[in-house]
């Protein structure tokens, strides 16, 4: 039905509307597409990104897990790395912004096992690349979110545990209007 705010999302479906938060819906999506390792993208040319020494120890210590979620990231240099692939959904992002928030998870996560660390990192790179709050998107791009969330695995919250959605049956809006 169309946006609040550039914020929500409304629609109707049969006796119900639902109302999405737009950010919470698309970060649900894009970590359920990183987790489900996605085609890659090689940007050309690579992306260098250049670390302090500490930014650069750690980075050298995850690119594992780097990996295990599609981001292809090699030493270049003392202190240097490049970006040689990602996967599909990060493509339109900015490289070091992108890998200086996973550093900062990597910092404070690093003793989770391998899966929980995968998990996270994802989270966070869907947090960082999904549609943000004010965002306007066409109605075609509303229709393609509200389907693609509500063929996800768990379409009710983002992975940081906010709603991405609620619904609002016939029923509860004839109480609010108290014609029950």
């Amino acid at each position: 039905m169309g946006q609040v705010r550039n914020t929500y999302i409304v629609a109707r479906a049969f006796d119900e509307l639902i109302v999405v938060d737009q950010h919470a819906a698309h970060e649900a999506v894009l970590t359920e597409r990183l987790l489900a390792s996605e085609e890659l993208v090689r940007p050309s040319p690579p992306a260098r990104l250049d670390l302090t020494p500490r930014e650069a120890e750690l980075l050298a210590r995850h690119l594992g897990a780097l990996a295990d979620l599609g981001l292809e990231v090699e030493p270049f240099g003392a202190n240097g790395f490049l970006l040689r692939a990602l996967p599909a959904s990060l493509a339109d992002q900015h490289a070091p912004a992108l890998l200086d928030e996973l550093l900062t998870e990597l910092a404070v996560g690093s003793d989770l096992d391998p899966d929980a660390l995968r998990e996270k990192l994802a989270s966070k790179a869907a947090c960082h690349a999904a549609v943000k709050a004010g965002d306007r998107l066409s109605a075609e791009q509303q229709q393609a979110m509200l389907d693609e969330l509500l063929a996800a695995w768990s379409p009710a919250t983002c992975p940081h545990g906010r709603p991405a959605l609620f619904r609002l049956t016939v029923e509860e809006i004839e109480r609010r209007f108290l014609r029950r």
